[in-house]
Protein backbone atom coordinates (compact mmCIF):
# COMPACT_ATOMS: atom_id res chain seq x y z
CA UNK A 1 0.00 0.00 0.00
CA UNK A 2 1.74 3.17 -1.23
CA UNK A 3 0.05 5.65 1.16
CA UNK A 4 1.01 3.65 4.21
CA UNK A 5 3.81 4.82 6.50
CA UNK A 6 5.29 2.35 8.95
CA UNK A 7 7.03 3.84 12.00
CA UNK A 8 9.43 1.86 14.19
CA UNK A 9 11.56 3.00 17.09
CA UNK A 10 13.97 1.67 19.68
CA UNK A 11 12.53 1.39 23.18
CA UNK A 12 14.79 4.34 23.97
CA UNK A 13 12.29 6.64 22.21
CA UNK A 14 9.74 6.43 24.99
CA UNK A 15 12.31 7.27 27.66
CA UNK A 16 13.49 10.25 25.60
CA UNK A 17 9.94 11.52 25.13
CA UNK A 18 9.26 11.06 28.83
CA UNK A 19 12.41 12.99 29.69
CA UNK A 20 11.54 15.83 27.26
CA UNK A 21 8.08 16.10 28.81
CA UNK A 22 9.59 16.06 32.30
CA UNK A 23 12.04 18.85 31.40
CA UNK A 24 9.22 20.92 29.86
CA UNK A 25 7.15 20.42 33.03
CA UNK A 26 10.03 21.36 35.34
CA UNK A 27 10.76 24.49 33.29
CA UNK A 28 7.05 25.32 33.50
CA UNK A 29 6.59 25.27 29.73
CA UNK A 30 3.66 22.88 30.13
CA UNK A 31 1.26 21.99 32.92
CA UNK A 32 1.08 18.63 34.70
CA UNK A 33 -2.20 17.91 32.91
CA UNK A 34 -0.58 18.65 29.54
CA UNK A 35 2.37 16.41 30.43
CA UNK A 36 0.00 13.59 31.34
CA UNK A 37 -1.92 14.09 28.06
CA UNK A 38 1.26 14.00 25.96
CA UNK A 39 2.56 10.84 27.62
CA UNK A 40 -0.84 9.16 27.36
CA UNK A 41 -1.04 10.05 23.65
CA UNK A 42 2.50 8.87 22.86
CA UNK A 43 2.00 5.63 24.78
CA UNK A 44 -1.20 5.00 22.84
CA UNK A 45 0.42 5.28 19.41
CA UNK A 46 1.28 1.58 19.21
CA UNK A 47 4.63 2.22 17.56
CA UNK A 48 6.42 -1.09 17.03
CA UNK A 49 9.46 -1.16 19.28
CA UNK A 50 12.80 -2.70 18.38
CA UNK A 51 14.29 -3.68 21.74
CA UNK A 52 17.67 -2.42 20.63
CA UNK A 53 19.78 -2.58 17.52
CA UNK A 54 23.12 -4.38 17.49
CA UNK A 55 25.34 -2.62 20.05
CA UNK A 56 28.46 -3.15 17.94
CA UNK A 57 26.77 -1.31 15.08
CA UNK A 58 25.65 1.48 17.43
CA UNK A 59 29.20 1.83 18.72
CA UNK A 60 30.70 1.96 15.20
CA UNK A 61 28.21 4.59 14.05
CA UNK A 62 28.74 6.69 17.19
CA UNK A 63 32.52 6.69 16.72
CA UNK A 64 32.43 7.28 12.96
CA UNK A 65 29.97 10.18 13.11
CA UNK A 66 30.84 11.56 16.56
CA UNK A 67 27.30 10.91 17.81
CA UNK A 68 25.97 10.00 21.20
CA UNK A 69 25.06 6.37 21.67
CA UNK A 70 21.44 7.53 21.83
CA UNK A 71 21.51 9.15 18.37
CA UNK A 72 23.56 6.27 16.95
CA UNK A 73 20.84 3.89 18.16
CA UNK A 74 18.34 5.57 15.84
CA UNK A 75 20.88 5.66 13.02
CA UNK A 76 21.54 1.93 13.42
CA UNK A 77 17.89 1.20 12.65
CA UNK A 78 18.06 2.94 9.26
CA UNK A 79 18.26 0.61 6.28
CA UNK A 80 17.33 0.63 2.60
CA UNK A 81 13.73 0.10 3.72
CA UNK A 82 13.67 2.44 6.73
CA UNK A 83 14.64 6.12 6.71
CA UNK A 84 15.48 8.25 9.73
CA UNK A 85 13.31 11.35 9.92
CA UNK A 86 14.73 13.93 12.32
CA UNK A 87 14.42 17.56 13.36
CA UNK A 88 18.00 17.42 14.71
CA UNK A 89 20.22 19.24 12.20
CA UNK A 90 23.44 17.94 13.78
CA UNK A 91 22.26 14.33 13.46
CA UNK A 92 21.09 14.96 9.91
CA UNK A 93 24.40 16.55 8.87
CA UNK A 94 26.38 13.69 10.42
CA UNK A 95 24.45 11.01 8.53
CA UNK A 96 23.41 12.54 5.22
CA UNK A 97 24.96 10.92 2.21
CA UNK A 98 25.52 7.65 4.04
CA UNK A 99 22.23 6.78 5.72
CA UNK A 100 18.65 7.26 4.57
CA UNK A 101 17.95 10.44 6.54
CA UNK A 102 15.56 13.37 6.10
CA UNK A 103 15.47 16.66 7.98
CA UNK A 104 12.11 18.12 8.98
CA UNK A 105 11.35 21.48 10.55
CA UNK A 106 9.69 20.36 13.75
CA UNK A 107 11.66 18.64 16.51
CA UNK A 108 10.92 14.98 15.97
CA UNK A 109 12.76 11.74 15.45
CA UNK A 110 11.18 8.78 13.70
CA UNK A 111 12.28 5.85 11.63
CA UNK A 112 9.77 5.26 8.85
CA UNK A 113 9.49 2.73 6.05
CA UNK A 114 7.89 4.76 3.25
CA UNK A 115 8.68 8.47 3.00
CA UNK A 116 6.45 9.05 -0.03
CA UNK A 117 3.59 9.84 2.35
CA UNK A 118 5.40 11.23 5.37
CA UNK A 119 3.51 11.80 8.59
CA UNK A 120 5.05 13.45 11.61
CA UNK A 121 4.13 14.09 15.19
CA UNK A 122 4.65 17.52 16.68
CA UNK A 123 4.52 19.00 20.15
CA UNK A 124 3.19 22.44 19.34
CA UNK A 125 2.27 24.32 22.51
CA UNK A 126 0.39 24.11 25.77
CA UNK A 127 -2.83 25.07 23.97
CA UNK A 128 -2.36 22.76 20.97
CA UNK A 129 -2.71 19.03 21.47
CA UNK A 130 -0.17 16.54 20.23
CA UNK A 131 -1.35 15.70 16.77
CA UNK A 132 -0.53 13.67 13.70
CA UNK A 133 0.20 15.88 10.73
CA UNK A 134 0.22 14.74 7.14
CA UNK A 135 2.75 16.28 4.77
Amino acid sequence: MKDRVEIIAPSLLFFEVTNAVLVALRRERISKNRADDILHTVNGLSIPVIAHPDTDEVFKIAIKHRLSAYDATYAALTTEAFSLITGDRKLYEALKGEKQVMLIGEPALWIVKDCSSLHKFTFLSEQTPLRLLSS
